[in-house]
């Protein structure tokens, strides 16, 4: 969960959506947080924490992720402008190609 998320983070922030990339970090914080609750188990103090407060951490991470995700993600339009004819990126080439053939009759 949390490499994916983390992926995802990467690719949002390349792609120019800074706010979705946040989130997704969220997210991949949340994982993270979740796999300390899994390892501390009954041992109690792993990083200050046990596992119910890692546990409750995951979910304040996971919630908080998913709302800002939600929130800041792109339309296919918005996609387009950023990385179209007239946007600043270039991140996606064939967006900026003329696709049209001018015909003559």
């Amino acid at each position: 969960m949390a490499l994916d998320a983390g992926w995802d983070a990467y690719y949002e922030y390349r792609m120019g959506n800074h706010k979705a990339a946040f989130g997704y970090g969220l997210l991949a914080g949340s994982g993270i947080a979740f796999g300390f609750a899994s390892v501390v188990g009954k041992s109690g103090l792993l990083l200050v924490l046990g596992p119910k407060g890692w546990l409750a951490v995951g979910v304040i991470l996971a919630v908080a992720g998913l709302a800002t995700v939600f929130a800041f993600s792109d339309e296919p339009l918005d996609i387009w402008m950023r990385h179209g004819p007239f946007g600043p990126l270039a991140e996606k080439p064939f967006l900026k190609k003329n696709q049209m053939k001018p015909t003559i009759a």
